[in-house]
């Protein structure tokens, strides 16, 4: 029986395919793609081998502040974040505390892409989060007085900024913390429309938080949360400072701002 040649050619031709297809899938730093989130959802995967990135698909329809969260649910896992999409693009390392990322997000209906991977190469089980989140006004000149009451909590504030300026926004812990673990230890991020504006731990003394920095026109989110797993009551506050103030420090993008004790990340 004789050969048919443009069959052989055909299935030569899907083979090859096939073995590209196999390689590409296989290679380092492929993840899983094709999964979607949606807002009050959770899913846990995998990070097996250093470099692979799995990536989400989520569907926003309702406009408003998420927080999105991915958390090692293994002991040598170290989370990074990423999410991409209209107008967004933000990553983050240990934002959730620990060796644990979250981001805190303004996000318009539309269709983003989040990415799950480790940091530096790490491998190990995660869970990824995505939850709608309230937020609450705060002027400029307003002290505010709440409470991190449990363990990860965190509190945002919005503010707009008129005109460029000067601003210094505190977070102080007050009396009635956790005694078990000495009391609120502040921590404080700021995001603007770009991303991360600024953060800080102890530049206020003590436990306390402070960021004095030169704001451009816009709306600002401010997270309070704990440093680590620590509980108490606090006030936070944001005033206008004279122009020409010796207190003005700028955020150099680092994360390196004066006056922060703990050095390195602690461990899980």
């Amino acid at each position: 029986m004789g050969l048919d040649m443009r069959k052989c050619v055909y299935w030569a031709s899907q083979s090859s395919l096939a073995v590209v297809i196999a390689l590409i899938v296989f290679m380092p730093g492929y993840g899983q793609s094709g999964r979607t989130i949606r807002p009050g959802e959770s899913k846990n995967g995998t990070i097996a081998q250093p470099g692979q990135s799995d990536m989400y698909t989520l569907t926003v329809q309702k406009a408003g502040m998420y927080q999105i969260d991915l958390t090692g649910t293994s002991q040598e896992m170290d989370c990074f974040l990423r999410i991409n999409g209209p107008a967004v693009d933000l990553e983050d390392d240990d934002g959730g505390g620990n060796l644990n990322s979250r981001l805190v997000v303004q996000l318009n209906p539309g269709m983003y892409s989040i990415y799950a991977e480790g940091f530096s190469g790490a491998t190990g089980g995660y869970s990824l989060g995505v939850r709608q989140i309230q937020s609450r006004p705060i002027s400029l000149g307003e002290t505010v007085r709440d409470s991190i009451s449990t363990a990860g909590e965190q509190d945002i504030y919005m503010f707009t900024i008129p005109s460029p300026m000067t601003v210094t926004v505190s977070m102080n812990a007050v009396e009635g913390g956790n005694p078990e673990s000495g009391g609120l230890d502040c921590y404080i991020e700021l995001q603007g429309s770009d991303g991360l504006v600024g953060e800080d731990d102890d530049s206020g003394g003590n436990l306390n938080s402070t960021l004095t920095l030169d704001l451009q026109p816009g709306i600002y989110m401010l997270i309070c949360r704990a440093f680590n797993d620590s509980t108490g009551p606090y006030e936070v506050r944001i005033i206008r400072e004279a122009r020409g103030s010796d207190t003005n420090r700028d955020y150099n993008g680092s994360g390196d701002m004066d006056g922060g004790e703990e050095q390195g990340k602690p461990e899980r």
